[in-house]
């Protein structure tokens, strides 16, 4: 017991480090409409492409904040050029899931870009990856139930994006008035953040993102404990609400660019909410919008088609004007449950939706189980249980099941 408490202060200590350092330096915060102060501080490294088509190199230049993690202060960007478009170039910048313990996922998107003659620039946001806390998992200093460290650490990710916007500025390889931004969840929110104080991005696709930090926060499936510790320090869905009101990015959003933003949802997302979706949608009057018939992780099943829509919608944005805008396409909606009904018991199960109604809430799924295959015309009762028939090798039986969907 002493020793499990041991391990559990050795983890976390780094965290209150951060904390702390947030609260004594949250006075001194710029705003996040502000510029960065500019600095020639920008060193690039080549490294051997894996691509013969496609330029690498890793870009690192200092925060334009300053914090108690060392490993935080020096920003990382990934570098990926095609060699033989036309220059200068558009670049988009991508911004990765909160958590994200390495870069693989966006360089397929990199890719993507790439192919249409577009670069891509991958930055690493605060406490993430070599950022992070020596002994942290990265990303876990990044969110924690500290108002100010949140607002600190969202705060530095913008003025890391603007230092990024600097540099692609002042280089000749690309093109000032063709710069945008790709974020995935925690990435699409600093991205929406990023765009909206930031005009010199003139397209964005928020990918399973949302506004209204505070609902999520006290809704996603993800943020639990970070909730439970923000209610036991006096704080609400209001009461946090009017305190992120620095980095809220509905106060920040620009409709008039409504054409060239993309809003790609997943409608049954559990992590960030589909409602808060709707609103970083409306509050940026988004013309373009995909909806994934999933939840937080399914887009994975797509994520090929998915990569392709967004960078033909950049294309469509920047280099052929008459290209057709992303379309919405059929996602397989997989769910993980557990079933009881009398003839089969309690079992365990992966499916996959058949059929659904109109209003989403009934749904013909055909599960594998460890009794074997069975098929489950449902009606939803609430908070992921589900009533209705079951079938199987024992013939049909009434049965009930939870489930959630990937």
């Amino acid at each position: 017991m002493k020793s499990g408490g041991l391990r559990l202060q050795i983890r976390i200590a780094p965290i209150l480090l951060v904390s702390a350092a947030a609260i004594s330096a949250s006075a001194q915060l710029p705003k996040i409409t502000e510029a960065p102060p500019p600095t020639t501080e920008f060193t690039t490294t080549a490294r051997p492409p894996s691509d013969p088509n496609v330029q690498e190199a890793i870009l690192r230049f200092p925060s334009a904040i300053t914090t108690a993690i060392k490993e935080n202060n020096t920003v990382e960007v990934e570098l990926y050029t095609p060699r033989d478009a036309p220059k200068p170039m558009p670049v988009v910048i991508v911004l990765h899931y909160w958590g994200a313990s390495d870069l693989q996922t966006e360089e397929r998107l990199a890719r993507k870009l790439n192919e249409k003659g577009i670069a891509a620039a991958i930055l690493v946001l605060p406490y993430h990856m070599r950022r992070s806390p020596p002994g942290v998992r990265s990303g876990e200093a990044a969110i924690t139930p500290d108002v100010s460290a949140l607002i600190e650490t969202m705060t530095q990710a913008v003025m890391d994006v603007k230092r990024l916007i600097d540099y692609i500025v002042s280089n000749n390889e690309y093109d000032a008035k063709r710069i945008a931004l790709s974020g995935v969840s925690l990435g699409g929110i600093v991205g929406a953040l990023c765009t909206g104080v930031d005009s010199r991005i003139s397209a964005a696709a928020f990918v399973l993102a949302g506004g209204d930090l505070a609902h999520l926060l006290f809704n996603s499936t993800v943020t639990m404990d970070v909730r439970r510790d923000l209610r036991k320090k006096g704080y609400d869905e209001q009461r946090l609400r009017t305190a992120l009101q620095p980095i809220e990015p509905l106060n920040f959003a620009r409709p008039e660019i409504g054409d060239s933003i993309l809003i790609v949802g997943a409608r049954y997302d559990q992590v960030v909410p589909p409602v808060d979706t709707q609103k970083l949608e409306a509050a940026w009057n988004a013309k373009h919008r995909i909806t994934l018939d999933t939840g937080h992780y399914g887009g994975v099943l797509v994520e090929r088609r998915l990569y392709r829509s967004i960078a033909d919608f950049f294309d469509s944005k920047f280099i052929h004007s008459n290209a057709a805008p992303p379309r919405s396409f059929s996602t397989p909606t997989v769910r993980i449950g557990i079933s009881y009904a009398t003839d089969y018991g309690l079992t365990v199960g992966a499916g996959l939706d058949l059929l659904r109604t109109r209003s989403r809430d009934a749904h013909l799924t055909g599960f594998i189980t460890p009794v074997g295959p069975l098929l489950y015309g449902a009606k939803e009762i609430g908070s992921g249980l589900s009533v209705g028939l079951l079938l199987g090798k024992h013939g049909p039986a009434v049965g009930l099941i939870w489930s959630i969907v990937l």
